[in-house]
């Protein structure tokens, strides 16, 4: 981004940091439907299979370090760069956790509904198509 001095001067920092607050709060309130997600899970289904509980609080524990990082990432453009246009426009943990943890998550989660159409089909040429 342009240097602080070569900006127009009608330009106002609200116009970045606007979206980028209310993107980390989107971000916050879908870890918080996750989070109550798993608690629904915990109350209804109390007798899964432990590999069934660890996969399902696994995938949670994976989305939880990129929503600390992305925390990381908003104190610091927000607070720490407070009326810094250069801080807003700095990427630090998202250019590797996003794209890391969904891949991660989306194989995990792809793999074990393989796996489940496996056992309910009893057959390997189902699960081999998909």
């Amino acid at each position: 981004m342009a240097p602080v001095s070569s900006l127009p001067p009608d330009f106002e920092i609200v116009q970045l940091a606007g979206p980028i607050l209310i993107a980390y709060l989107a971000d916050w309130a879908l870890f918080a439907t996750l989070t109550f997600q798993l608690y629904l899970y915990y109350l209804a289904f109390p007798n899964d299979r432990l590999f069934t509980k660890c996969l399902v609080y696994g995938v949670y524990s994976i989305q939880l370090v990129p929503i600390i990082l992305s925390t990381v990432d908003a104190f610091r453009m927000l607070a720490y760069g407070y009326g810094n246009v250069s801080a807003l426009t700095q990427v630090d943990f998202a250019w590797f956790t996003v794209p890391f943890t969904i891949g991660l998550v989306a194989f995990i989660v792809q793999s074990f509904y393989v796996f489940r159409i496996f056992v309910l089909s009893k057959s390997r040429i189902i699960p081999a198509f998909i």
